[in-house]
């Protein structure tokens, strides 16, 4: 079990909570959850996706590198 809060706004999308229960981690919902979001907002026109900052927890700052943002 996977949420997530996101906020649109203009052209901008931000990413404000997620939260994963721990035994669905190894799944890799929260990868698929937000490929699913990334793809709405595209979908819709938005042109920034906001992933906000890790807050210094690793396994966060791993999880959104994999994505080779910029």
């Amino acid at each position: 079990m996977s949420g997530e809060l996101c906020l649109y706004a203009r052209r901008h999308v931000v990413s404000w909570h997620a939260a994963t229960l721990q035994d669905y981690l190894r799944s890799h919902v929260a990868k698929v959850q937000i490929l699913h979001v990334i793809q709405d907002a595209c979908a819709r026109g938005y042109r920034w996706f906001d992933f906000n900052p890790s807050a210094g927890l690793e396994g966060v700052r791993t999880f959104k590198e994999s994505f080779d943002a910029q």
